[in-house]
């Protein structure tokens, strides 16, 4: 559910293309990075992260019960190829 008028983000995949989303998005007023998933200790950005209170975490399942309103899966770990 979107609180207070703003989108709850969860940004999973912490390479290059997560962290230029979390760079874009990170002081839009209408939208809460609710967290990073970065299984590979790649992310970054995370000094920014910790000092916003965004947690970077391995875990998804983690991740998923800030209840996102939407994920962005970034990460190529799954992608076949």
């Amino acid at each position: 559910m979107v609180a207070e008028g703003k989108i709850r983000v969860l940004i999973v995949g912490a390479g290059t293309t997560g962290t230029n989303l979390f760079t874009t998005i990170i002081d839009e007023p209408g939208v809460v990075v609710t967290g990073i998933v970065d299984r590979r200790n790649e992310f970054s950005h995370l000094d920014l992260a910790c000092t916003r209170g965004i947690p970077v975490i391995s875990d998804i399942s983690e991740a998923m019960r800030a209840a996102p309103d939407i994920v962005f899966h970034l990460s190529e770990s799954d992608v076949p190829s």
